[in-house]
């Protein structure tokens, strides 16, 4: 009994970030941000109805690509913008929904482990809290640098980019590695 008063009064002194750490390594966390990005859960089946129903669509524009499984039928890509966030998914000819990407650059979806858009309070919090970066892109958005996870299979990545002291945007590509 003492020791998990002990373990409990430990997570609630500790900061989310400490917290986190004690109980989830760099994979687990990005795992749990490709599981849900933005409030998408995708760990469940997506519909492009419920992606629609994830706040106030500001355009869905659309195409067709060929479908490599299926000749001779296609894929319709949707690239639907939110306010601060645009999502990319295949309708296949199963009517299987695929998100493909998402990327978040406005506050009103929540962040996991106490991160947030906008100003960081040190250059490193991003890396205090997630862990190395599997990779560091440089000189990209105007001399920032993006902060580039991969899930264990090195299949699907989050990416972090900063500027001028800020986190800008955090954007999420399944199904191949960038």
């Amino acid at each position: 009994m003492r020791v998990r008063a002990l373990a409990l009064f430990l997570l609630l002194a500790l900061s989310p970030a400490q917290a986190a750490d004690i109980t989830c390594n760099t994979h687990c966390k990005v795992d749990a941000l490709l599981k849900r990005p933005a409030g998408i859960r995708l760990d469940k089946r997506v519909t492009l109805k419920g992606l629609k129903k994830l706040a106030k669509v500001i355009s869905d524009r659309t195409e067709a690509r060929p479908n490599p499984n299926f000749q001779g039928l296609s894929d319709t890509v949707h690239a639907i913008a939110y306010d601060g966030l645009i999502v990319r998914a295949a309708v296949t000819p199963e009517n299987t929904v695929l998100v493909e990407w998402i990327q978040q650059t406005g506050r009103k979806f929540p962040l996991p482990f106490g991160l947030k858009l906008g100003p960081l309070q040190n250059p490193n919090e991003v890396q205090a809290i997630m862990g190395a970066p599997d990779r560091i892109r440089r000189g990209t958005v105007r001399n920032g640098r993006q902060l580039v996870y991969f899930n264990e299979e090195r299949t699907e990545s989050v990416t972090f980019v900063l500027h001028a002291g800020a986190l800008k945007a955090v954007s999420w590509s399944y199904g191949t590695a960038d």
